[in-house]
């Protein structure tokens, strides 16, 4: 009889025990789940105040980082809303952090380019931004940024390379033609001679036509939803 009872003490223990570790992994489960959500909650908040009250998203995403300090999303977008205040220390703190967590982030070594390119820092921007095309060449934004830093540095055939670049990715990005109007507004205003003026100004009217044939398709787009 004493074995018959002890018996039925183990089994009662062992059907306790995977009862309470099912309980436990469901409560786990649930709060994750709980987690996750007020997580995606809060990172929808912030984006839809990062423009105009970008402070006030730095706040949301530094609360998101507490409950989850590896926050991929967080950390991305606090730090680029960091790059929007000027606050490029702190920035390049979050964005760095991201590509040693996940070291094939694209988007991150773009915004650490970003950052060193608005402190004309030129070298640096360019060594990130080619960190992201090793990454992944089809990322068209990254050629639109470097294009930027030939702008910037008076190198205008060289940003008129990447432009192209871009556009042969993605030719319905507005910035990129418009850095194009620019580029040939600049070599138009270096021109020798007029042959060579008129033919940038004739380039410059072809991407307007473009720029506002694709400003009229956004527009439609958005009318039709």
């Amino acid at each position: 009889l004493k074995k018959d009872i002890n018996d039925q003490n183990k089994k009662f223990e062992q059907k306790f025990t995977e009862h309470k570790e099912y309980i436990d992994r469901i409560s786990n489960e649930v709060r994750n789940y709980e987690k996750r959500s007020k997580i995606n909650s809060l990172l929808s908040e912030a984006q839809n105040i990062l423009k105009k009250s970008p402070d006030e998203a730095i706040k949301i995403y530094t609360e998101i980082l507490n409950m989850d300090k590896d926050n991929r999303d967080a950390l991305l977008w606090r730090g680029i809303t960091y790059s929007l205040v000027n606050k490029s220390e702190k920035a390049l703190l979050d964005l760095s952090k991201l590509t040693k967590i996940e070291p094939r982030h694209a988007r991150a070594f773009n915004n650490i380019g970003n950052v060193y390119a608005n402190a004309s820092q030129y070298k640096s921007a360019l060594k990130h931004y080619n960190t992201a095309l090793k990454i992944n060449p089809q990322y068209a934004a990254v050629y639109s940024n470097i294009a930027l830093l030939y702008i910037d540095q008076e190198k205008y055939l060289k940003a008129l390379e990447f432009c192209n670049k871009a556009l042969t990715l993605d030719d319905e990005m507005i910035k990129t033609h418009k850095q194009k109007i620019s580029i040939y507004a600049k070599l138009a205003k270096l021109s020798k001679d007029e042959e060579t003026r008129q033919k940038y100004i004739d380039k410059i009217k072809q991407e307007h036509v473009i720029v506002n044939m694709l400003k009229d398709k956004y527009l439609s787009e958005l009318m039709s939803l």
